[in-house]
């Protein structure tokens, strides 16, 4: 229970004005199978209100690309579920800022202790940053993800079951392939670093179909090859 009871904290959090401190050894809660919400409750009531929740001791909290630590959340709860803005805290350093709407998270913002955002969620779109600041991933759920280096320049950039574009640190592409029901239809272009074609196949129905042709670096072609659905002639 108290294993549980953790998890689901760390997934919350928020509040400004704080009305009440609780401890977590305090709060237990019923998953809502039927209304499909997770109730918490506090003296056998539904917890409701403006909440400071602190723990006995930091404990970690995992997303999918970062982890945290974590002993405080502040939090607004309505009739047992976390509405509204929550606050996510590791002593007095703000760790995360969570947004609810009865029950059901919209969006977040978390942080690195130097202070830098570290991953948001908005509108359906998660974005990714560096201790530095900078983007290295934006993903659009269910339409689209690209992918950043280090120094901010775009190296992949996927548009699920339409196209892939993947390019070098210097900015010059280096792949090109179009899709078709999510397989590989068209013609794929593979490019040296400083620009030049490297090669050209055709595919049809995720094989390769059709004329191939392979460069040297100087422009010049190196080989050609010829496919019938994926078997070379």
């Amino acid at each position: 229970m108290r294993k549980k009871i953790i998890t689901l904290l760390l997934l919350t959090f928020a509040t400004f004005s704080i009305s009440e401190t609780i401890n977590y050894k305090d709060i237990t809660y019923v998953e809502g199978f039927k209304s499909g919400r997770t109730l918490f409750y506090y003296k056998d009531k539904n917890l409701s209100g403006v909440h400071t929740i602190v723990m006995d001791k930091p404990i970690r909290y995992k997303t999918d690309e970062y982890s945290y630590i974590i002993n405080k959340l502040e939090g607004t709860f309505t009739d047992g579920s976390l509405d509204k803005e929550v606050k996510v805290y590791k002593d007095d350093q703000l760790v995360g800022e969570i947004f609810y709407v009865y029950g059901s998270k919209k969006s977040f913002k978390y942080y690195f202790p130097n202070g830098v955002i570290s991953e948001t969620l908005e509108k359906s779109t998660y974005r990714k940053y560096n201790d530095k600041g900078v983007l290295v991933i934006e993903n659009l759920y269910g339409e689209y993800i690209k992918k950043y280096n280090d120094k901010g320049v775009l190296i992949i950039e996927d548009l699920y079951g339409k196209y892939l574009k993947e390019y070098y640190d210097n900015g010059n592409l280096k792949l090109s392939k179009a899709f078709k029901k999510s397989r590989e239809n068209g013609i794929t272009l593979d490019y040296y670093e400083n620009g030049a074609l490297k090669s050209s196949r055709t595919f049809k129905d995720g094989l390769l179909n059709g004329e191939s042709t392979f460069y040297n670096e100087d422009g010049t072609i190196l080989k050609k090859e010829i496919y019938s659905k994926g078997m070379k002639k």
